[in-house]
């Protein structure tokens, strides 16, 4: 759900916590109070890299924390690649 990321975020997090188990974009560490999680993204070529991650921190741990009622101290965003818009519009025509 943020502007900029490739694919759908949202959907990784409901497999994630979901009956489909954990994805392969997200790595999580959790105790009995608190969860860690390490997530790649792949941005839109022409976005600001830095912004685009903050806002998605943002909105995981906003996500995380009112669907399990846990405490998500760190989300932790690697950019694992950039594409270009007409790569991501041939991929969802498909």
């Amino acid at each position: 759900e943020v502007e900029g990321v490739s694919g759908n975020a949202s959907k990784a997090l409901v497999e994630l916590f979901g009956k489909k188990g954990q994805t392969r974009c997200t790595k999580v560490a959790k105790d009995e109070n608190e969860v860690v999680l390490d997530m790649d993204i792949i941005v839109n070529f022409g976005t600001k890299v830095q912004m685009v991650a903050e806002e998605v921190q943002k909105k995981v741990k906003n996500a995380v924390e009112t669907m399990t009622g846990l405490g998500v101290p760190v989300v932790n965003v690697s950019v694992s690649g950039i594409v270009k818009e007409t790569a991501v519009k041939i991929e969802e025509e498909l």
